[in-house]
């Protein structure tokens, strides 16, 4: 049996879920110790690259289960509990859309004669607007970087592959 089938059976255990991400790594590094050295010096050359080949595999596979769980971290709720990555335009139109509802509300109350809590909650709602949408907007721009750091990675990563294989 080849490495790469022992390993795709370590991987169908792994998506079954009888292997967690540690074990299933642990398990492959194992398997890809031991056939390394157990391989008749002649054929190093080829195990060497089988071998480089899966390492790369692993570590691609690795950086894109670490990245979906960095990308959870960088969303927001949305109204209904929807979860979304926040888009740089959409926290400034979103800010501009709060503070001038703010500002209406404050004014309105105040020119209104309203008790003074009315024009207070006004102010409260433009604080509170501004504070979420350049948070929004601070999420959108880190998530932007962590994404390029990713890809970035990711493109290295693929450039050591074997041109046959990708």
């Amino acid at each position: 049996m080849s490495i790469a089938e022992e390993i795709e059976k370590l991987q169908v255990l792994h998506d079954q879920g009888a292997l967690t991400d540690a074990e299933f790594s642990q398990a492959k590094a194992a398997l890809l110790n031991r056939l390394a050295d157990t391989q008749p010096a002649v054929y190093s050359s080829d195990l060497n690259d089988e071998m480089a080949y899966l390492r790369v595999q692993n570590e691609i596979n690795q950086l894109d289960r670490d990245w979906d769980r960095e990308r959870e971290s960088y969303m927001v709720r949305g109204r209904y509990g929807s979860r979304s990555i926040p888009g740089e335009g959409t926290s400034i139109l979103g800010g501009i859309f709060i503070v001038g509802f703010g500002l209406f509300w404050t004014i309105s109350a105040a020119s209104m004669g309203a008790p003074s809590f009315f024009p207070i909650f006004g102010v409260l709602f433009i604080i509170v607007g501004a504070v979420t949408s350049f948070t929004s907007f601070s999420k959108a721009g880190q998530y932007k970087e962590a994404e390029r750091r990713y890809r970035e990675r990711r493109e290295q990563l693929a450039a050591h592959q074997s041109p046959g294989r990708r």
